[in-house]
Order: structure tokens, then C-alpha cells, then sequence
């Protein structure tokens, strides 16, 4: 509760984002090393942490990451558009 806490909000200097990456058990099947680069394979889901509210749990919180929020390079490319110009990125 503590790191939800911190994190969600508008009173960073950066927007933050949640990114969950939905992966298999066996490594050599979502994850790949390159000389310079990474390949992460599967799905990487995405949400903006800008509008959340604080909440009094003291355990832990649930939060909906909706199924068509899927990271791509165009979004993750529009993310870093929308940053520079002190924007949050919002899915279309």
C-alpha cells in the first residue's frame, strides 16, 4: 500500500505508468538477450497511475488493467510524445 500510494497521483514532475507483463514459467519462452537489446515476448499490458485515488487498505489494492491497454511500440513511442510535452499519455 505504501509503493501504490506513492506512486499514483499528479504531483510527479513525470507521469507514472503501471506495465505488467504477462509471462510463461519457462524463460526462453517471453524473454530473449541480444547483443545491445532485449525481446520480451507475450503481452505487456499498460494504465496510467495519474488518476488514481488513495485508498485506506492496509493490505493491498486491485487495480483493472483493461484488456485492450496492450503496450506496442507506437503507444510506447506516444507515451514518451505525450511526456515530453508534460501530457499523460491516454489510450484511444
Amino acid at each position: 500500500m505504501k509503493n501504490y500510494n506513492q506512486l499514483i497521483g499528479n504531483n510527479f514532475s513525470a507521469h507514472r505508468y503501471l506495465f505488467v507483463l504477462d509471462i510463461p514459467a519457462n524463460n526462453s519462452d517471453w524473454y530473449k538477450d541480444h547483443s545491445g537489446s532485449i525481446t520480451l515476448k507475450n503481452r505487456c499490458y499498460w494504465m496510467s497511475l495519474h488518476n488514481l485515488l488513495p485508498t485506506k487498505n492496509r493490505a493491498s489494492v486491485a487495480i483493472h488493467i483493461p484488456n485492450n491497454q496492450i503496450l506496442t511500440p507506437d503507444i510506447l513511442n506516444d507515451m514518451m510524445y505525450s511526456a515530453a510535452g508534460g501530457k499523460v499519455y491516454e489510450h484511444k
